[in-house]
């Protein structure tokens, strides 16, 4: 059986987080787009409302995934180790809670566009770490399998950072066109 160390993964994920919440914040900043200082019209304050309740929903669905996780206990297969539990699948779990949470706040606030983008973010960053959650309950649930630390793991961790990179790709291309010669 393959053993590997989990807590340099917790350090990648982590990371991953920090860095795409930065480079979504970072990357408008940096140019001179005039997006954030288009007033907010009615179609798109009702996509900004969808996105209200998408974030609501995924909200509560973070929360009865969190009371599950506190309700289930595994049984202890292995008598020289002690019982497993879901400590990481519970922090970035609760983190996709909160980060839902305050993206579903920012979009009331539509005086500018700014404050949706960041909401935006928010969701984004939350589904990341819902997903991260959502790895290692899995990683608890098959801890005595191969099949985890041969396929899933770095199925996911290309997985995510494919997907992380992609979307920052297509921010980055919607705030600097000229330098990849894109038109709009």
């Amino acid at each position: 059986m393959i053993v590997l160390d989990y807590s340099v993964l917790n350090y990648l994920f982590a990371g991953v987080l920090l860095v795409y919440i930065g480079f979504r914040i970072m990357t408008p900043l940096k140019t001179k787009v005039q997006f954030f200082d288009k007033p907010v019209n009615d179609y798109a304050e009702s996509l900004y409302q969808n996105a209200r309740n998408q974030n609501i929903t995924l909200a509560a669905f973070s929360t009865a995934v969190l009371a599950l996780l506190f309700s289930v206990d595994l049984p202890n297969t292995d008598p020289n180790t002690t019982n497993q539990n879901f400590d990481f699948g519970i922090i970035y779990i609760s983190l996709a809670t909160f980060f839902f949470i305050i993206a579903s706040f920012t979009y009331i606030l539509l005086r500018s566009r700014r404050f949706p983008y960041v909401g935006q973010t928010l969701e984004y960053t939350g589904l990341i770490a819902l997903g991260i959650g959502f790895f290692h309950v899995i990683r608890v649930i098959l801890s005595g399998s191969d099949l985890l630390n041969v396929i899933l793991l770095p199925a996911f961790v290309i997985g995510l950072l494919v997907v992380a990179g992609y979307e920052l790709y297509l921010n980055f291309r919607y705030f600097y066109p000229k330098h990849l010669n894109v038109s709009k």
